[in-house]
């Protein structure tokens, strides 16, 4: 990946020896990124640097409202067809499911970003090689141990035959499936195809969705949490084929002619650390199921995991600019661009904040006619809506903070602060949530939320040397500077 200091995103792709010559090889999916990127370039563009990285953005930001449309709608399905208490049982296991993801990758899809972008930058193809074989046969056998011991404790804790072990059993055998995907995903992003990473991550949701309302079709008021469990089991193993074959293609140049080479234990080590940190900030953020399905009965579950979904569609743009960015912040490192990656930290905050603060505002104003969509019990829980989104607007203001520091080598930071503030958020969720129910829930989760991002903000000051933050930006027709 060669870059210029212009940080136009244009130009931004893998070099020659990683992908195709033609784009029209690469099948439907490098069309449907060419039709968007041709459309958008229609638009009278000023030939500024900072609106060229913007229509980057707007494609992903396009491509992720689409994800969360679709999410929305298949999650209003999930909860209409279940009722709250079928919806309550399917959102447990599933948060059980995503929390083990997290440790069946091993962090190897967020390194797979990092690594896969430093070597197409250092002109290293044959450790990109190495690192896309050894983080498959890692992430197959630490997810396999993992389903199992799920499967088993499970068994252990209810009768082998119980409703409960068949709905574990079913998640278990999605695990390694959605492990792969996530990863093969993640390495599509980091060879400079982010586009094509966001679209692949979208195959999951719509086959999901589609299965779903097919078989409410065929047998209608009969779908059960089982049923829903295993849809979802056969949409993972459809994706994950469609997102290999589309990482083949994108990589075939550079499996075919290149010999790999390992660097087994720096990679592991990376991986386990960045795991520890995407395990800690996911607990974080899902610790409301977890803790109100202790505490809590299965309606009050079913009502904060739709909280939580909302709350996460109000993050929806700083997702978008994160999924987008992220290999740039590695590359820009590598190369010792530190001016460059200040600028380009500081326009991604923007970004993600604008869009952020736009979607919180909306939700503010309707969130009880989106609650109700769901079902009238779920109104009851816009209070606690309300609280979740002061923690997501201190994020958002916060900027990417947490992925610079992991693009830039500096993951251990992260696992001591949000481990220090998943320590805050049990301690507040054990005090609260029995008093006070998903409200208590809900302030727990925003007081962590925003200690963690303050914390990390101030981190990157000291280790980076600037603040990744919102902030002025003063820019000319040929270049622009942050101060």
């Amino acid at each position: 990946m060669r870059l210029t200091g212009s940080l136009d995103l244009e130009n931004d792709q893998a070099s020659s020896y990683a992908l195709p010559q033609h784009s029209a090889a690469l099948g439907p999916l490098s069309m449907i990124e060419s039709s968007l990127a041709n459309t958008v370039s229609l638009v009278a563009w000023p030939p500024w640097p900072i609106l060229r990285v913007a229509r980057q953005g707007v494609l992903a930001l396009g491509i992720k409202l689409a994800a969360a449309c679709m999410a929305m709608v298949l999650q209003m399905s999930l909860a209409r067809l279940l009722g709250p208490a079928g919806y309550g049982e399917y959102a447990y296991v599933i948060a059980w499911l995503q929390l083990l993801l997290l440790f069946a990758q091993s962090g190897l899809s967020m390194a797979a970003v990092r690594y896969m972008a430093e070597y197409l930058a250092q002109d290293q193809p044959e450790l990109a090689q190495g690192f896309i074989r050894r983080s498959t046969q890692a992430a197959f056998i630490s997810s396999i141990v993992l389903g199992l011991l799920m499967v088993g404790i499970a068994a252990t804790a209810h009768s082998a035959g119980s409703v409960i072990s068949r709905h574990f059993l079913l998640a278990g055998m999605a695990l390694p499936v959605l492990a792969q995907f996530v990863l093969n995903s993640a390495v599509i992003r980091g060879i400079g195809q982010a586009l094509l990473g966001i679209i692949s991550l979208m195959f999951y949701p719509l086959l999901f969705l589609v299965a779903l309302l097919v078989a409410n079709l065929l047998f209608p008021e009969h779908l059960t949490t089982t049923d829903a469990l295993a849809l979802n089991l056969g949409a993972a193993v459809c994706s994950l084929g469609a997102t290999v074959a589309l990482r083949r293609r994108l990589t075939d140049g550079l499996e075919k002619s290149i010999l790999p080479a390992f660097r087994t234990g720096q990679w592991l080590a990376t991986a386990t650390e960045m795991m520890f940190v995407s395990g800690l900030i996911f607990v974080q953020g899902r610790t409301g199921v977890i803790f109100s399905g202790w505490f809590l009965d299965a309606d009050a579950t079913g009502t904060y995991a739709v909280l939580e979904r909302m709350a996460d569609a109000a993050l929806l743009g700083m997702v978008s600019v994160e999924l987008l960015v992220a290999p740039k912040f590695s590359s820009l490192h590598t190369q010792q661009k530190h001016h460059d990656l200040e600028r380009y930290a500081r326009l991604a905050a923007w970004g993600s904040t604008s869009v952020t603060l736009v979607f919180a505002t909306m939700l503010m104003f309707f969130g009880k006619p989106i609650l109700s969509m769901f079902g009238s019990e779920f109104v009851s829980g816009y209070a606690a809506l309300l609280v979740m989104l002061l923690g997501v607007a201190s994020k958002a203001l916060c900027g990417s903070v947490g992925l610079l520091l992991c693009m830039t080598g500096h993951q251990r930071d992260s696992i001591v602060v949000a481990a220090a503030s998943l320590l805050l958020n049990i301690m507040l969720s054990l005090a609260l949530i029995p008093h006070f129910g998903i409200l208590g829930t809900a302030i727990a989760f925003a007081c962590s939320i925003a200690t963690w991002n303050l914390a990390m903000l101030l981190i990157v000051r000291w280790r980076l040397g600037f603040w990744g933050c919102i902030g002025n930006v003063k820019f000319a027709p040929a270049s622009f500077e942050c101060r």
